[in-house]
């Protein structure tokens, strides 16, 4: 995703201030809340695109009513942002914020596709293996797919690594081709 250049200044300031207050992991939650509403909520975009409202109290009340899910910071910017109606940039602010906590603390993603739900110790395996080839912190995140007979896919930002029972078979139809 190519973001623009009010996304990523607004990014920059929102990044900034968190990591000074020490808040990066809430305000990351919070801004992940607050697009996940404006994605699929159309009264929460009305309400953002409202004029009735002034911009500092759409603020308090997204801050009240999410209470302890809206950080101080992202009720600020979503003022800010419905002042100016562009909340559209919410999303590149995000992935903003995002990419500079991966970085900062050389963080990587990865999702684990698997036919069954996988235990802690498993997840704590692979999360290790993975830490020790890759020499970054791994935030792991699960996923079933039911497509999958058996084995596990991983994905990593933009790397897939397939170990699943399907993929082993495909590699072996190819080899003995």
């Amino acid at each position: 995703m190519k973001l623009n250049r009010k996304a990523k200044q607004y990014g920059e300031a929102l990044f900034n201030a968190a990591r000074e207050m020490g808040a990066v992991e809430e305000v990351c939650q919070s801004l992940s809340l607050v697009n996940q509403l404006l994605k699929r909520d159309a009264s929460f975009r009305a309400f953002f695109n409202t004029r009735r409202i002034e911009s500092d109290q759409k603020g308090a009340i997204v801050g009240k009513v999410l209470g302890s899910n809206s950080h101080p910071l992202v009720s600020t910017l979503f003022g800010i942002l419905s002042e100016k109606r562009e909340y559209r940039l919410m999303s590149g602010i995000q992935c903003w914020v995002e990419s500079r906590r991966q970085s900062e603390l050389n963080l990587l993603l990865v999702i684990a596709y698997t036919a069954e739900k996988l235990d802690e110790d498993e997840i704590n395996n692979i999360s290790q293996v993975i830490e020790s080839s890759m020499a970054k912190q791994v935030e792991m995140s699960t996923e079933i797919d039911e497509a999958l007979l058996g084995g596990i896919k991983l994905r990593m930002d933009n790397l897939f690594i397939d170990g699943s029972l399907h993929g082993q078979l495909e590699r072996l139809k190819i080899g003995l081709i």
